[in-house]
Formats: structure tokens, sequence, C-alpha cells
């Protein structure tokens, strides 16, 4: 509810009062997630679970699954730009192009993998001077993002769905030892210029 509450201020062009946030912190931080047999989810609490950080790449997981089940390799899914899985292209390496679109003229190639990206540039609001993002931090409750846009390369949908949304607010060197520990690759975004991206990772421009 935090979040749709900051949507909601934000459509209307205004910042979320300090009250609000610390109520709905206080519902965050009292509320118990118990994880049943795998699949059945109780909440003991107040607030509200969203799972829209990780929908699309879990979807994007399932049909990728039943698409390598069934010997389909060369394949792109796109579930709305910012959650892709790809296969293999029908060329000598396979590889597909993907532009980045909050960097001009900047792409990746890539294959056999999804591809995860957050960002403020789409649902991103300004106000007086400062970009406030549907994105929130929840445990400050702020909606302004320490960065501009996170990619992320991973082989799971949902998995680098969650990184992406999460490394919103991570600095490049917290986001550095992240990748150390887990299978995801990243490129991050500042005023519209890389200024980390993972070391195997080839950023080109047109």
């Amino acid at each position: 509810s935090l979040s749709k509450k900051w949507k909601e201020s934000l459509a209307k062009k205004e910042i979320l009062s300090e009250t609000v946030i610390n109520e709905e912190l206080d519902k965050i931080n009292n509320t118990e997630v118990i994880l049943k047999d795998n699949y059945v989810i109780q909440r003991n609490g107040e607030a509200e679970i969203d799972l829209g950080g990780v929908a699309k790449g879990y979807a994007l997981d399932l049909v990728n699954n039943y698409l390598q089940e069934n010997g389909v390799a060369s394949y792109l899914i796109n579930a709305g730009s910012s959650s892709i899985a790809l296969g293999e292209k029908l060329t000598k390496d396979g590889l597909f192009t993907i532009g980045l679109k909050e960097v001009k003229n900047a792409y990746i190639k890539a294959k056999n993998c999804f591809i995860s990206t957050s960002s403020i540039y789409q649902q991103g609001v300004t106000i007086d001077g400062v970009t406030y993002s549907h994105i929130i931090n929840p445990k400050t409750g702020s909606a302004i993002n320490v960065n501009d846009g996170v990619i992320v390369i991973s082989s799971n949908g949902a998995f680098g769905d969650a990184f992406s949304t999460s490394l919103m607010n991570n600095t490049v060197e917290e986001i550095k030892e992240i990748e150390k520990i887990n299978d995801i690759k990243t490129i991050v975004i500042k005023n519209n210029k890389i200024v980390y991206s993972h070391k195997d990772i080839e950023v080109k421009y047109h």
C-alpha cells in the first residue's frame, strides 16, 4: 500500500507526506510473511504483498521452460521490454542485438539468458527538480532512487526481475559485491549514461 499511495500522490504531482510514509513503514515492519509447502503464502499483519516486481520474469520462466522442453532453441520473448527471454537467433553466432533505450545509440548482444530492466524513465515524476520513481525503498519509504536504471542479465527471469528492481537503491560498489555472490551481470545507468557494466558485458554504440 506504500507503493500505491506514492503512485496516487505522484499522479497529483505531490510528494507523499512523512506521516503517511511512517504509517506505512510501521505496517511493513510489523507484518510477517510465511511460505507454506512452497506455494501457500500466509500473511500476518496489514502490509500488502505486491508481486509486480517478479511477475513478468516468473511468466517468462514458465514459457522459457516450456520451449526448451519441446526442443525450441530459437526465440525472443518480450514481456513488455523491461523483461525479455532469449534463446538463440538464427544466425551464425546466435546472438540477438538488444538496444538500451535509456542510453543513446547503445546496445548489447546476448543469447540464452534473461534480461531485466528497471528504471525511472517511463514512470518517473519530476517535482521541483527531483525525480520520484514507482520503485520504493522498503527501508526508508523514499521514492527517490540511487540509480536511474539497472539492467540485469541472468539465468532466471523472476530472479533477474527481483534484482533489477532492488538494485535501483544500491550503490555501484554494493552492486559489484552482490554480483560476486549471485549469478548475475549488471549495467547501471545514471543521467542517461552507463556508470558501470560487468566486465563480461560488452556495450556497443551505433
